[in-house]
């Protein structure tokens, strides 16, 4: 049932894809993933020894791979076969795919490009994939030349190439992880111990102790850490199909998956640092890949795949200020799909022939009618209140969280230092000049006297 709803939802991304691109030319696209199923984050004694994790709590799980894989399989049909952005086989001169260093997003990342080049993977029969010699030829790993005489020129068997999962950079990962951030935590303890949350979980308790009781685990009295634990618990075990007991009772997983999500938007409403420093990065790198191929019209590069998290996506979505009509849930593999096109017999270059449409699994969230304007409405939202250093600073403090070396570069405090040290060279340098004048002057009267 899970993947037949994945399915129908990717089948209404590609065919609004299509409705939108009959008329002008796609140029460019950057993909948002979503990672795809994963474990549960904490352990619940109650609830653990009846669920199985094979690659562990809070990683990527099988049923998470096949869904990242599917939908690189429907992105390939709508951007490669019928629109061809990039070429079939993977280039990497065209395609960028990017995650955080965190297993689950570049697993995911990894499992989409699989479905997304497929030939990637070679095509072997049953019998063949039996033989295990074939996957691991015997080969002198000391010699290389042992290596090339098994393979040929191949680096890896059947000539599969390996598509290279790139990484962010690492103070904007620091930032956005908010391990150290003092001020999220704040408000965050903040949130969970205020009226917001316990609206919240008054609006789903009787939906949350049903479900609990269903499952045959007592969740009447939790404080809040635990209920956002078991929510996530239920939720993902249910995703994964290691729930059964819950398949006749689909609105009730309806609402906890909401409950989740509404826990987490209601944190990116009381504790806004999360949408800040997500937007700053957003407001700068979705621009600089699509407005690549403005600028350099003979760019091969068309196409970024970006693996993220729902708090991520969350953020992106909070900060462009979509209505969260469009998005009651962020389920695992969503996909935001922003598109760079040019109108159709437009000049290349000009800024003023491309606008920019983006969706989140299939729903419009708003279509600009230029780039350039997208980049200026885009750049108002991602400005952080004040500098690296202050961001996560507590009220009345000055305590900065981030070593020196992460602080973002104070430009005024640079240009001020350079100016006095290009003044005292100069100051040295003249009064070098001067002494030097003086000191000959001197010696030519002392000379006259004699």
């Amino acid at each position: 049932m899970r993947d037949l709803h994945l399915i129908l939802a990717l089948l209404a991304c590609v065919s609004l894809c299509v409705e939108v691109s009959t008329e002008d030319e796609l140029k460019s696209v950057v993909v948002i993933l979503r990672h795809g199923a994963r474990a549960a984050r904490a352990k619940i004694p109650e609830f653990d020894s009846r669920v199985s994790w094979p690659n562990g709590k809070n990683e990527l799980t099988p049923s998470g791979q096949r869904q990242l894989h599917l939908l690189g399989r429907m992105m390939r049909k709508y951007l490669i076969e019928e629109k061809s952005l990039v070429s079939r086989r993977y280039n990497p001169n065209e395609t960028m795919v990017r995650a955080d260093s965190s297993d689950r997003t570049m697993m995911s990342a990894q499992s989409f490009a699989l479905g997304f080049y497929p030939d990637l993977l070679p095509q072997l029969s049953a019998e063949q994939l039996k033989d295990e010699s074939i996957w691991v030829p015997p080969v002198n790993l000391t010699f290389p030349a042992s290596v090339k005489k098994t393979l040929n020129s191949s680096a890896l068997p059947f000539d599969v190439p390996v598509v290279p999962i790139l990484g962010y950079n690492t103070k904007y990962e620091k930032l956005l992880s908010l391990s150290s951030c003092d001020l999220f935590y704040y408000y965050r303890d903040q949130y969970y111990n205020g009226s917001l949350f316990q609206e919240v979980y008054k609006k789903y308790n009787a939906t949350f102790q049903k479900v609990c009781g269903i499952v045959g685990i007592d969740c009447t009295k939790l404080d809040r850490k635990p209920v956002w634990n078991y929510v996530d618990g239920i939720v993902t075990a249910e995703f994964d199909g290691q729930l059964p007991v819950l398949s006749p009772y689909p609105d009730l997983v309806d609402q906890m998956e909401r409950f989740y999500t509404d826990m987490e938007y209601g944190e990116l409403t009381h504790v806004p640092i999360m949408t800040n420093i997500a937007m700053h990065d957003f407001s700068k790198s979705i621009p600089d890949y699509l407005g690549e191929v403005i600028s350099n019209p003979a760019t091969p590069h068309k196409l970024t795949i970006l693996s993220s998290h729902e708090s991520t996506m969350l953020s992106y979505l909070f900060g462009l200020e979509v209505k969260k009509s469009i998005y009651d849930t962020v389920p695992y593999s969503s996909v935001m799909v922003i598109e760079l096109r040019k109108k159709l017999g437009a000049r290349d270059g000009d800024e003023n022939a491309y606008y920019v449409n983006m969706t989140l699994n299939g729903d419009r969230i708003f279509n600009l009618t230029g780039f350039a304007e997208f980049k200026t409405w885009l750049g108002k939202k991602g400005k952080l209140p004040g500098k690296w250093k202050d961001v996560c600073a507590l009220p009345g403090e000055e305590k900065v969280t981030l070593s020196a070396t992460e602080q973002e570069p104070d430009l005024v405090g640079i240009a001020v230092l350079v100016l006095l040290v290009a003044a005292v060279l100069i100051i040295l340098i003249f009064g070098a000049r001067w002494l030097k004048v003086k000191r000959t002057r001197f010696e030519e009267i002392e000379t006259m006297q004699v």
